[in-house]
């Protein structure tokens, strides 16, 4: 990275999890970041578990973040549908929440970077091409060399810059969700501890159950996911 590339201003719309990994790298690698997150807060814990990838841990390891929360298993089950225990095969995974992965992301990128109830309406590009006006809600225009759009799978700043690209729906559809372990049967949890459960549906399609941190991101006790 040259010393001209190190002052590129930065400016990150969205500060879910996608918006703060760009803002936390591009903090580590020295750039001037600033991610702003239209949710005023505080943010609230979404969707159910997620598998640890090795990117997740090696992003949160250069940046210095604390430890990341999670549980782990040993091995995956596979379910028959027609019922029976499965058979087991020894597999090693860890496993987390988006509460959890939010709140270490959050811990890695400094306070006065990251913008709650800032919304990012709008830009243009100066005539050159050389920097970015962005419209902040409230405040007004700050000037950027970079902006990057991670405001959501609707993210409007994207449809400015790719108005003729649209999203076509695949034909899936995902139910996800979470069990407090206190409030689950003793031998239910007993037979999913330790263990990546998976079980193809008669109907098409597959279900996964395996333990995560529980609500405040606190491994134990655990949900069930």
């Amino acid at each position: 990275m040259s010393d001209s590339d190190a002052t590129l201003r930065i400016r990150v719309a969205g500060g879910s999890i996608g918006g703060l990994s760009a803002g936390v790298a591009l903090h580590r690698a020295g750039f001037d970041v600033h991610v702003h997150e239209r949710n005023p807060g505080p943010m609230e814990t979404r969707g159910a578990g997620i598998v640890v990838q090795g990117e997740l841990l090696q992003l949160l390891r250069n940046a210095g973040a604390p430890p990341l929360p999670t549980t782990s298993c040993r091995v995956r089950r596979y379910l028959d549908p027609a019922g029976g225990d499965g058979r087991v095969q020894r597999a090693p995974r860890a496993f987390t929440s988006w509460e959890a992965i939010y709140t270490t992301l959050r811990a890695a990128l400094p306070v006065d970077r990251y913008h709650m109830g800032s919304v990012l309406s709008g830009f243009e590009q100066s005539p050159d091409g050389a920097s970015i006006s962005a419209t902040i809600e409230g405040q007004g225009r700050v000037a950027a060399d970079v902006l990057v759009c991670a405001d959501g799978a609707q993210s409007e700043n994207r449809r400015r810059l790719l108005p003729d690209v649209a999203s076509n729906y695949a034909g899936d559809v995902a139910w996800r969700g979470t069990l407090d372990e206190v409030d689950a049967p003793a031998d239910l949890v007993a037979y999913f501890d330790d263990a990546f459960t998976y079980s193809e549906a008669r109907s098409g399609g597959h279900i996964l159950v395996y333990l995560i941190p529980g609500e405040g991101a606190v491994p134990s006790p655990a949900n069930v996911g």
